[in-house]
């Protein structure tokens, strides 16, 4: 037994369905619904979507007890969940049918067989549709995080960081410590404060991305994520280059930049190869080095011919690199 009050459910009856009722009786209109073995098989497919995604039992013979959990789990996903576009077909029906819910047996016998079978819920199995829910709310749950985690990746790659380990995670708090008002600007000086703490929490990303977007992240829409990213790699490109200058205020640099120049037959100009390594990169260089040292010595042949190898070797990773930049749309720096 369902109950409408004018025309929309009303999960229980309260002191303005009473009032309701006594200024208009015709204003209440009470269902009787009785569910066929078929409609009885998809409440309980949800029921079982929903409680696999909470880890507690739904009861699937209550459509109401399972509606409000449906919906209650789309309501917990973060803010930018309920608002992105950039979820699956699927994830995004179910999330915006939960949102806009108003009555269980719609929600549950209708509108979810509907959209996500096609024009004829009845030819959808109930184990298809579980299916499909849990899919759904599998990916609106989890897309806050893989968001974040996207955002994390793009700023560590441009900042030549990493925070696999522990080690990783304390040679970046050091760098950044080198940076803070290093530069005199505020926005960077911020920027590596929030970086000298920063840990593998989403707390921090959250922190560092809402520097970057001037937005705290509950407010997010799809373009402040972009913008993040590309404020962030910004920042980054800054912070890097506030490293390089660390020496002017005594500071020792966490970093060294590295250039090599390359020529070669029927190229216009110098193609310039820079590279900024930390100190942990430049030890794994240096081991790199003693082996192909090594590997040189051993071949056995004049001093000439090794240097000429490793121009070869220079030339060719310049050719990789600019036909990586030719797919990207950009230029190698060169020099005349």
């Amino acid at each position: 037994m369902t109950i409408y009050l004018d025309e929309v459910f009303s999960p229980a009856p309260s002191d303005f369905f009473v009032d309701r009722l006594l200024q208009n009786p015709d204003a209440i209109r009470l269902r009787w619904s009785a569910y066929s073995e078929e409609q009885a098989e998809h409440v309980g497919a949800v029921a079982r979507a929903v409680s696999t995604a909470t880890g507690t039992p739904v009861p699937s013979g209550d459509p109401l007890a399972v509606s409000r959990a449906l919906v209650g789990l789309v309501l917990s996903a973060p803010p930018w969940a309920q608002r992105t576009m950039s979820l699956g077909p699927v994830a995004r029906r179910v999330r915006d049918l939960a949102k806009k819910a108003s009555d269980p047996n719609k929600l549950l016998l209708d509108d979810l067989p509907h959209l996500l079978a096609g024009d004829a819920p009845s030819s959808t199995a109930a184990t298809d549709l579980a299916e499909l829910v849990r899919s759904g709310l599998a990916e609106l749950l989890g897309a806050y995080d893989r968001m974040l985690a996207d955002v994390r990746s793009s700023m560590l790659d441009e900042l030549r960081a990493s925070d696999a380990d522990d080690a990783a995670l304390a040679d970046l708090h050091e760098r950044a410590r080198t940076v803070i008002a290093l530069t005199g600007n505020y926005r960077l000086d911020a920027f590596a404060t929030r970086l000298s703490t920063f840990d593998r929490s989403a707390e921090a990303i959250e922190g560092l991305a809402s520097l970057a977007a001037n937005k705290p992240t509950r407010d997010w829409i799809d373009r402040d994520v972009d913008a993040a990213k590309v404020e962030l790699a910004a920042l980054s490109q800054e912070f890097l280059r506030a490293e390089g200058l660390a020496h002017v205020k005594g500071r020792r640099g966490r970093r060294v930049r590295i250039a090599v120049f390359v020529s070669e037959p029927g190229s216009p100009a110098v193609t310039t190869q820079e590279v900024s390594v930390s100190d942990r990169e430049r030890a794994a260089a240096h081991g790199l080095a003693e082996e192909i040292r090594a590997k040189l010595h051993s071949a056995n042949v004049s001093r000439s011919v090794i240097l000429a190898a490793l121009a070869e070797t220079m030339s060719g990773l310049s050719r990789e690199e600019a036909e990586i930049h030719a797919m990207r749309g950009e230029t190698v720096r060169t020099q005349a």
